[in-house]
């Protein structure tokens, strides 16, 4: 089954990208420095972009802050188990 949704994100991004190669290579040939400047700082496709590294990182801080968590109970527990041996 395709994904309807993930073709219309990917055509958005691919046509937003194009949108932004465009502009770049317009600002280029029209050797402004600062026009290649502003197109890279305030096009759609960088605030997309942006955005989506913005999600992954925080996916990943959740996903290491879950290792960490499950680390701290196993640690816990093996030092349950080492009072309990030493009691015994």
């Amino acid at each position: 089954m395709i994904d309807s949704q993930s073709n219309i994100k990917d055509l958005s991004t691919t046509s937003s990208a194009q949108d932004m190669v465009n502009k770049l290579f317009a600002a280029y040939t029209s050797g402004d420095k600062d026009a290649l400047y502003s197109v890279v700082a305030n096009h759609a496709y960088t605030q997309q972009r942006n955005q989506e590294v913005a999600e992954q990182v925080q996916q990943l801080k959740e996903a290491e802050q879950a290792r960490a968590a499950e680390q701290l109970v196993e640690a816990q527990q093996a030092e349950q188990q080492r009072h309990r041996m030493v009691r015994s």
